[in-house]
């Protein structure tokens, strides 16, 4: 969080294990940094604590937020 408040990101990815942040509080916060950030949140960890939200309804609520699993993320990069 403290990168994404010095610097500027086109993107990120996110891996929530809700150990130091819920999914939810984290999307929020680096959608209050940077409004127009792309935000990647990754739907099939297999150790991933579940967040209060869902993760398709967070993604719904946030604008440019997307869920993808691990294949599609592969598949989204190789598209560039």
């Amino acid at each position: 969080m403290s990168r994404a408040q010095r610097e500027m990101f086109d993107a990120a990815i996110l891996i929530s294990t809700g150990e130091e942040m819920d999914l939810a509080e984290t999307v929020f916060n680096l959608r209050d940094i940077n409004d127009s950030m792309e935000l990647i949140i990754l739907s099939d960890q297999k150790n991933a604590i579940k967040s209060v939200v869902p993760k398709k309804t967070l993604a719904g609520l946030v604008s440019h937020a997307t869920v993808m699993t691990t294949h599609e993320l592969k598949k989204h990069f190789n598209s560039f």
